[in-house]
C-alpha cells in the first residue's frame, strides 16, 4: 500500500466513523423521544385517575 492509498483509505475510516457516530446520535434522539411520550402518557393518566376518584368519593 503506498501513502495514497493510505491516505485514501484513513480518509474514508475518519467518514464512515463520522457517519456511524451521526446515526447513533440520531437514534439516541429517537429513543428519547419515544421514552419522553410515554413517561408524558403515564403522568397524564395519573392525573385522569385522580381526578376520578376525587370525583367519585365527593
Amino acid at each position: 500500500m503506498n501513502l495514497w492509498e493510505g491516505l485514501l483509505f484513513a480518509i474514508a475510516a475518519l467518514v464512515a466513523v463520522r457517519v456511524l457516530v451521526g446515526m447513533m446520535r440520531r437514534r439516541e434522539e429517537s429513543i428519547v423521544q419515544e421514552v419522553q411520550a410515554q413517561v408524558d402518557a403515564h403522568i397524564e393518566r395519573e392525573k385522569e385517575a385522580k381526578k376520578k376518584k376525587r370525583a367519585v368519593s365527593r
